[in-house]
């Protein structure tokens, strides 16, 4: 395998360059990836268009700064990962 960094082949490549030490691309046809079963949820806080309309900035803030909190305690309970946070939405996966 090729080394992305510093362009060196690896033949007995393992995870990483024998050379640079750089990780090495690993994934479908180089016969290190892997299939696996994965849930991807999205949630969002429900109207939070009114309540931006309703609500100082800061205040909102606060409201989606606690909706963040919990739905980061239910997802690492249930041992999920946060992907991403997106305004006032919350990726998450489950494997």
């Amino acid at each position: 395998m090729r080394c992305p960094n510093c362009r060196e082949d690896n033949p007995d490549a393992t995870r990483f360059c024998g050379y640079c030490g750089a990780l090495l691309r690993t994934g479908p046809g180089d016969g290190t990836g892997e299939l696996r079963q994965l849930t991807v949820l999205f949630c969002d806080l429900v109207g939070s268009t009114a309540l931006s309309e309703s609500l100082d900035p800061e205040d909102l803030g606060e409201v989606t700064g606690a909706y963040h909190a919990v739905c980061e305690t239910m997802i690492r309970k249930h041992d999920g990962h946060i992907a991403q946070y997106l305004g006032d939405g919350v990726m998450a996966y489950f494997s």
